[in-house]
């Protein structure tokens, strides 16, 4: 089977389709994986974790971050009530299994 221009273009075009229609629907986005270090300049999380060593932040999937900081560990979920409107939740992050 040999590929012409034509046939490689449009594999081309619907393989980059396919990847931001996973991006926008799916439950685990790549832009905010290569952009977690940014949520720290949302004002809620700016003024909550000012004065607090941040080690590193984390992406976990469906809007959730792991942020370690010198002492804790939290969890971060971005809930979002609208299309556009969203609040930060904070969770500081437990290693114990509660039953």
């Amino acid at each position: 089977m040999k590929f012409t221009k034509g046939k490689t273009v449009l594999i081309i075009i619907v393989g980059i389709g396919l990847f931001f229609a996973l991006n926008l629907f799916g439950p685990y986005n790549l832009f905010a994986k290569v952009n977690a270090e940014n949520i720290l300049e949302e004002p809620l999380l700016e003024n909550h974790f000012k004065g607090m060593d941040v080690q590193g932040i984390t992406y976990q999937g469906d809007n959730t971050y792991l942020v370690k900081t010198a002492t804790d560990e939290y969890i971060v979920i971005q809930d979002y009530f609208s299309v556009m409107n969203y609040k930060w939740k904070i969770y500081e992050y437990d290693k114990t299994l509660a039953y």
